[in-house]
């Protein structure tokens, strides 16, 4: 799962960390098929999985964004 991402997160690149991502979110997709055939338990699975992606997604919004800034401050004392 989304583990790797949730952890505290220390320069990595954004690429793998998106890759990792839509692994995890591919592997959802065996227990969506279940709750599409109406396995009610699949779909709380699901649910919880798509939450951690969630948090996922916001945590590498938050790396870029700090990675954004950190370079624009090292650009203006440049100058």
């Amino acid at each position: 799962m989304a583990g790797n991402i949730l952890g505290g997160i220390v320069m990595r690149k954004i690429v793998p960390m998106i890759e990792e991502l839509v692994r995890d979110a591919l592997s959802a997709t065996t227990d969506a098929r279940k709750f599409d055939n109406g396995n009610v338990s699949a779909g709380k699975r699901t649910r919880r999985r798509m939450q951690i992606l969630r948090k996922a997604a916001k945590n590498i919004r938050v790396e870029i964004q700090k990675t954004r800034k950190e370079r624009k401050a090292k650009k203006e004392c440049k100058k």
